[in-house]
């Protein structure tokens, strides 16, 4: 199971429509690329990585085809905004332990009174990084022998 597929499951358990992502690290860890500006948006039938024009190839060589990549003109947030009133999104996730207080309030403000904006994917995103899949186990196992074996090396020569 796929990040995102974990975390629509999570979100589907919980009851929750639809979460903006604009962590840096929480971006990485559901698309797996590294951007800077822009956000994610996640609901249970789309997946969008949000981004400006320099980081577009880069997403698209990168992230597959789990998520829709686009680079609007108004900016990130009006675009989230856009999909969530086209999509009938009643609530918001937002990463509450991230999230600035202007930033929140620039969300409020886009998405409009009919959208209910709460806190919560900042700790159902943490929960599903817990657990690290094969493939990640795999590399930090990798990463931990190099480590002994330079260590061992200083020690010795």
């Amino acid at each position: 199971m796929s990040k995102l597929q974990k975390l629509r499951a999570a979100m589907a358990e919980k009851g929750f429509d639809a979460v903006i992502i604009t962590s840096e690290v929480n971006q990485r860890y559901i698309t797996g690329f590294n951007f800077q500006d822009g956000l994610v948006l996640v609901t249970a039938s789309r997946a969008v990585l949000i981004t400006d024009f320099r980081y577009i190839e880069a997403a698209r060589a990168t992230v597959g085809d789990e998520f829709e990549i686009l680079m609007p003109e108004g900016g990130a947030l009006k675009k989230a905004a856009e999909l969530i009133r086209e999509n009938n999104v009643p609530t918001l996730l937002i990463e509450e332990a991230t999230l600035s207080c202007l930033a929140l309030e620039r969300i409020k403000a886009v998405v409009g009174d009919g959208v209910t904006v709460k806190n919560g994917a900042s700790a159902l995103i943490d929960t599903l990084r817990l657990y690290k899949d094969e493939g990640i186990t795999k590399i930090l196992t990798i990463e931990a022998s190099g480590i002994g074996i330079a260590c061992l090396a200083a020690t010795y020569f």
